[in-house]
């Protein structure tokens, strides 16, 4: 079952997504790490355009569809748990393995999410899979990193446990009339461990 909440209208037509995606479609198979009751559960395939050309000064703002595919990858138990994307003035720290705030205040370079920024899902049962779909919105050109999200799984016999892949799904938005760079290549793109 999956609940939401966000921003409940439809963004505006955008530019289709064209390039290359992160990752091909994958079936959620079981895991050697399926077993370990601490690890986390699930499996993160993120889907997004690599490189894109827009006219912020006419068009506006961009919104680019991302669609973030979760896989339970237990063989033995369903899981719950609640998605939920980062506010732009939030980051991960990879060091404190913690949320904070950004030390850097422009919000010029950031990105916000549009859609549902917060889905629960119950009940994922053993290998499967559930489609989460949010919009990346945009203001300028530059080149952004799509990993501000995480998890908050229920853990069974643990509680709440909170989850953040610091993988790099990595966006360049040019303006309309900027050289292109050379494409980014990712090989098979992120996925979680």
């Amino acid at each position: 079952e999956q609940e939401g909440k966000g921003a409940a209208a439809e963004p505006p037509a955008a530019m289709p997504a064209r390039g290359c995606f992160m990752i091909r479609n994958q079936k959620c198979l079981h895991s050697l790490y399926s077993k370990n009751k601490s690890a986390c559960p699930l499996k993160v395939m993120v889907r997004h355009p690599e490189l894109l050309q827009h006219d912020f000064t006419t068009k506006g703002r961009l919104f680019i569809p991302v669609d973030i595919q979760v896989c339970n990858r237990r063989d033995d138990i369903s899981v719950s748990f609640v998605f939920e994307t980062l506010p732009p003035n939030q980051e991960f720290d990879s060091v404190s393995r913690s949320f904070r705030e950004s030390r850097n205040h422009s919000m010029a370079a950031r990105y916000f999410w549009h859609g549902k920024t917060t889905q629960r899902i119950k009940q994922l049962g053993p290998n499967k899979k559930v489609l989460l779909q949010i919009h990346a919105v945009f203001h300028s050109d530059g080149d952004y990193n799509l990993n501000r999200f995480r998890f908050s799984v229920d853990m069974p016999g643990i509680g709440i446990k909170h989850f953040f892949f610091p993988l790099q799904h990595l966006i360049s938005i040019r303006s309309a009339g900027t050289a292109t760079p050379e494409p980014v290549v990712n090989g098979e793109g992120g996925t979680s461990p």
